[in-house]
């Protein structure tokens, strides 16, 4: 039997003597005092809300769930090989996952959040770049994560709050029809420019403070104080505000800013070297200037479903033909190329100087989930598109396409007959321009700490040249079915962002591994909920 018990936090008593000894302490400490007047203010709150003498009523809800994730580099790049020769071929990747979490409400205004992901997976370095073997062993390896550990006070209905403050680390997504690329915001870097995807992730896993306000059914607005974890600048302080509208069932419309990087954490590993010849550019003849990570970010999203419009009949589901798009600045200042030569390559020959290559803007619609168009059409599109020898295409096209018509109609009929429900609950597609004259890497500002970007060659080679420009392009196609209640079906053919997992993190990928317009995957995950 759970006994309840008192909880009494002592809150403004603690929350004072921590501002004093924030503000007690010189340098680069009296940056952080507005983090702890926000928790201090939060906490008076929550104490005036009576959370200093609540009742344990519930018991905490477990779950989680195990997964296998498996699929195929079709054909990719490793690690910024020479661009004759770096591309590989149908290596396979495979995953498994196993998380746990936990949700305990403390009376009516405090909840308790934790998630603890385990990962093992295989080191996918193609052999051929590796035969020495000096880039990790060809063995299985473990991650450990913390997808949550955060808590939330509530201030209204617990069910549905109009005020909430979370602290901690939590998961955060805004565009909630991305399931794939965008989620711009907190997935990209400015200076210099990159993006991130993740395979079943399309959202941002942020540590710090949310404060969200909400008018139900109208109104969300979020301001968070984050900081950076994963990628150079470490520990660096991140201001950003987001908000998003609904109008009726017609369409969601979303704006944010973002302060990125816009308090330095003035520790050693985030040192910028001001070196005119790896870091520097010319303000004029004898001025020299130096790039930053600072930047401001602009976001924005809208969602329409035009089903709104007419009286759809059960030939769609509830979720086809959504349309919804996303773009995002990376960065609105402007940074002048550099004129310097550095042997190590660290210079930006590019510079930061034309908005439109800064901004990646994606759109997407869900598709028809009819069985005789996901089971049928749509594979036989695919066959045809991802074929890229002409000679194969009417084949693989049938190939596809003929199994996909026999399987169609018969789960057509035996939804039709038998009350059956082997309809895909949702398939996407999106696609994606952005248009950055350099590569898709953070590998300077990880392993040299520079705000410049990464490049093996200056833009006077004609094989860099096409490298850069052929990237611009992404798409995805994204595919999810239920089963069994609990159990889960995912299936992805993209050519996105992906990163190649290595096993020695000095010689981490930081490249995105699909650049040329035959590079793809395909991906799919076995999830089951408990």
């Amino acid at each position: 039997m759970l006994h309840p018990y008192k909880v009494n936090f002592g809150i403004q008593r603690r929350a004072g003597s921590l501002v004093k000894s924030v503000f007690s302490k010189r340098g680069q400490n009296l940056k952080f005092g507005a983090v702890s007047v926000l928790i201090a203010c939060a906490c008076s709150l929550a104490e005036n809300s009576g959370i200093d003498s609540v009742q344990i009523a519930a018991q905490p809800i477990i779950g989680g769930y195990a997964a296998l994730e498996f699929g195929q580099l079709v054909k990719a790049r490793y690690r910024q090989m020479d661009f004759s020769g770096g591309d590989f071929r149908n290596l396979w990747v495979s995953h498994e996952y196993l998380s746990f979490s936990v949700k305990h409400s403390i009376g009516d205004h405090l909840t308790l959040l934790g998630s603890l992901e385990a990962r093992m997976w295989y080191n996918s370095v193609p052999f051929s770049f590796n035969p020495d073997q000096t880039e990790g062993f060809p063995r299985q390896n473990f991650d450990i994560t913390f997808p949550a550990a955060a808590g939330i006070i509530h201030f209204g209905r617990i069910s549905q709050p109009e005020f909430s403050l979370t602290v901690g680390r939590f998961e955060y997504k805004y565009n909630d029809e991305a399931r794939n690329l965008g989620e711009y915001l907190f997935r990209t870097g400015s200076y210099p420019g990159y993006v991130i995807t993740n395979f079943d992730l399309p959202l941002a896993r942020l540590s710090g403070i949310k404060a969200s306000l909400r008018f139900p059914d109208f109104l969300e607005q979020n301001l968070l104080l984050t900081t950076l974890r994963e990628i150079r600048p470490f520990y660096d302080l991140s201001v950003s505000y987001l908000a998003k509208a609904s109008i009726g069932k017609i369409a969601r419309i979303g704006a944010g800013v973002s302060f990125d990087n816009c308090v330095d954490a003035e520790i050693p590993e985030n040192s910028v070297t001001k070196s005119y010849a790896q870091n520097g550019y010319l303000t004029s003849p004898t001025d020299t200037g130096y790039y930053t990570f600072k930047g401001t970010k602009l976001l924005a999203h809208v969602t329409i479903d035009p089903k709104s419009f007419f009286r759809y009949s059960p030939f769609f589901g509830d979720e086809d033909l959504k349309i919804y798009g996303e773009a995002a600045i990376l960065g609105l200042k402007d940074y002048p190329a550099s004129n310097a030569f550095d042997s190590l390559n660290n210079s930006n020959p590019w510079g930061y100087d034309d908005l439109s290559k800064r901004i990646p803007a994606m759109i997407g619609i869900n598709l028809p989930t009819h069985q005789l168009l996901s089971y049928c059409i749509l594979p036989a599109i695919l066959g045809y598109e991802l074929e890229f020898n002409a000679d194969r295409k009417l084949g693989k096209t049938l190939t596809c396409g003929l199994p996909g018509l026999v399987l169609g109609v018969g789960s057509w009929v035996l939804d039709h007959f038998c009350g059956t429900n082997t309809r895909l609950d949702l398939i996407s597609l999106e696609a994606e321009w952005y248009g950055c004259p350099y590569q898709d890497s953070y590998a300077n500002p990880m392993t040299n700490g520079l705000p410049v970007p990464s490049t093996i060659r200056t833009p006077g080679y004609s094989d860099d040249k096409g490298e850069i420009s052929y990237d611009d392009v992404k798409w995805s196609l994204f595919a999810k079915k239920r089963f069994l209640k609990n159990g889960e079906i995912i299936v992805q053919f993209a050519r996105d962002h992906s990163r190649s997992d290595i096993q020695l993190k000095k010689y981490s990928d930081f490249q995105a591994a699909l650049v040329r317009p035959a590079h793809w995957y395909w991906m799919s995950k076995i999830k089951f909920y408990f």
